[in-house]
């Protein structure tokens, strides 16, 4: 069964080529949607010969994701972020899946690569994956990136969640990112935590005033490392008696890293 890799992008060019080189080898068509970079990452895009194509950014990541979708001429979907990697030895399990399975869609582990251990979920690497080689441990993250070509299936909210009801199974294929403590916030942190701040403003908390969401951002926010805004998104919290034990929960792991 074929496969359409779909992918959102901004100033990626020093990521992007190697995201669609990971998985070149398994995928039918590339696709990939620029949301207004001003790097050379356009250049690289036309140097990789796929398919591109450039939209207003309009502060919701499900819209840009859903613009690649819609592009997609194959059975299968591959969603990849320009940071990520699929495992190379992971790359025939993805053809095994879409060959012959009755599921609509795949957990795929995206698995954080970092060099501390202060990281909540953190996991000491045990070298079974070359694409870790020389980190300390990792955070793994189960995320719906590999599903079904269909219009039923896409992505809602500002912040890129998808939400379907199809039968998913559990993939067993590793995502590898780079190291979020070396790389990824040094680099997009500023940019996209502005982003995630914006947004309750300018969608009205359509999704995000349910406590739930709130409660897995903060989540998301430990996990790499950055304290400040999961206290921020937390205080947001405190207005839910109901998670009240959770809050305290998140209270105390914050409070490690103070």
């Amino acid at each position: 069964m074929g496969i359409s890799l779909c992918m959102i992008v901004k100033n990626e060019e020093d990521w992007v080529d190697g995201a669609v080189q990971s998985v070149r080898s398994i995928v039918n068509e590339v696709i990939i949607v620029d949301t207004g970079s001003t790097d050379a990452t356009l250049e690289c895009i036309q140097a990789l010969g796929v398919n591109s194509f450039k939209i207003l950014w309009k502060d919701s990541f499900a819209e840009a994701r859903n613009a690649s979708l819609a592009q997609a001429t194959q059975p299968w979907i591959l969603v990849l972020d320009a940071d990520e990697r699929i495992a190379s030895k992971d790359l025939p399990l993805i053809l095994d899946r879409t060959s012959r399975s009755a599921a609509d869609g795949y957990h795929l582990i995206q698995r954080n690569y970092v060099f501390g251990n202060q990281i909540l979920g953190w996991v000491p690497n045990g070298g079974d994956y070359e694409e870790g080689a020389n980190y300390s441990g990792y955070v793994d993250n189960p995320l719906i990136r590999l599903f079904r070509n269909s219009p039923e299936i896409r992505f809602d909210g500002a912040v890129h969640e998808i939400t379907f009801d199809i039968h998913l199974e559990l993939g067993n294929i590793r995502l590898a990112t780079r190291a979020h403590q070396h790389y990824t916030w040094a680099n997009i942190a500023a940019e996209w935590i502005d982003i995630f701040e914006a947004m309750p403003v300018k969608t009205g908390h359509r999704r995000w005033s349910e406590p739930l969401r709130l409660l897995q951002k903060t989540h998301d926010y430990l996990r790499k490392g950055n304290v400040s805004a999961a206290t921020r998104v937390l205080a947001a919290l405190e207005q839910s008696p109901f998670l009240e034990n959770e809050v305290r929960v998140v209270k105390g792991q914050i409070s490690t890293w103070m």
